[in-house]
């Protein structure tokens, strides 16, 4: 939903409220990310950054895509992963 965020935690705890991601790039800020549209990483929870595939792999195991808008900034933050 264009309106609903959704905050899945380390302990699988979900949290949903309603608002924009451009909203919740201002609340948030360090050690959070952005990489796609649709998502912002806990930069701390990425256990690697794959540059060929363009995605991020979290310490759960998910793997997430990293859209070009957002992967030079990406490669920046999450150089040596």
């Amino acid at each position: 939903n264009l309106r609903t965020i959704e905050i899945l935690t380390v302990s699988d705890n979900t949290y949903r409220f309603s608002g924009k991601m451009d909203e919740l790039a201002l609340r948030v800020g360090e050690p959070f990310l952005r990489i796609h549209q649709s998502y912002y990483v806990n930069t701390r929870a990425v256990v690697r950054m794959d540059f060929t595939a363009h995605e991020v792999t979290l310490k759960n195991g998910d793997r997430l895509p990293c859209s070009a808008r957002y992967y030079r900034e990406a490669c920046k933050r999450l150089d040596g992963l």
